[in-house]
C-alpha cells in the first residue's frame, strides 16, 4: 500500500510541475535545420574562436568541457531536474544535460551541429541518454546560440 501511494504522490507532482512549466516564458521556434538539431554554416575555420565562445557562454549556465578534439566539443552540467531524475535512470543515478558541438568544416565554411541530450549513469557504471533535439525550448535555446556565436564571427 506504501508503494501505491508513493506511485500517486509522484505521480500528482509530475502534474502539478508540467501544468507551472506551461507558464514559463518560451523561447519562438526556430526553423528547422537539415538535421534536425541546432546547425549555423558560419564563414570561418577558426574553430578555436568558435570553440572559446561557445566555452564561455555555457560556462555562464553552470557548464563544463568534458571533451575537446579537433571536431568535437563536448559540454556537460549536473542536473537536479525534478522530472528527469525520476522519469529517466533512477534515484540514485547522476544525471548530466549534454551538449555536443561538432564542427565541420567545408571549404571557408564550418558547419556547427549541436546535440542536446540527458545522460543518466547509474552507480553500477551503466549509462543511458534521452535526446532534448525535439525540445522546443532546449532546440531554441541552443539555435539562438548557435546564430549568436554566427554572428560574433562573421
Amino acid at each position: 500500500m506504501k508503494s501505491h501511494r508513493s506511485v500517486l504522490a509522484l505521480l500528482f507532482l509530475g502534474i502539478i510541475t508540467l501544468s507551472f512549466s506551461g507558464c514559463v516564458t518560451q523561447l519562438a521556434d526556430s526553423s528547422p535545420t537539415a538535421s534536425g538539431k541546432p546547425e549555423v554554416v558560419i564563414a570561418s575555420r577558426d574553430v578555436d574562436s568558435m570553440k572559446s565562445s561557445l566555452t564561455r557562454e555555457m560556462a555562464s549556465f553552470g557548464y563544463q568541457v568534458d571533451q575537446d578534439t579537433p571536431n568535437l566539443l563536448e559540454i556537460s552540467r549536473t542536473t537536479t531536474d525534478l522530472i528527469t531524475t525520476h522519469a529517466f535512470g533512477d534515484a540514485d543515478s547522476a544525471h548530466k544535460r549534454v551538449v555536443d558541438y561538432t564542427f565541420l568544416r567545408q571549404g571557408v565554411f564550418t558547419k556547427v551541429t549541436a546535440d542536446v541530450s540527458v545522460r543518466a549513469r547509474s552507480p553500477e557504471g551503466q549509462v543511458e541518454t534521452m535526446s532534448l533535439n525535439n525540445n522546443g525550448a532546449v532546440y531554441g535555446f541552443v539555435q539562438q546560440q548557435l546564430e549568436k556565436l554566427k554572428e560574433a564571427l562573421e
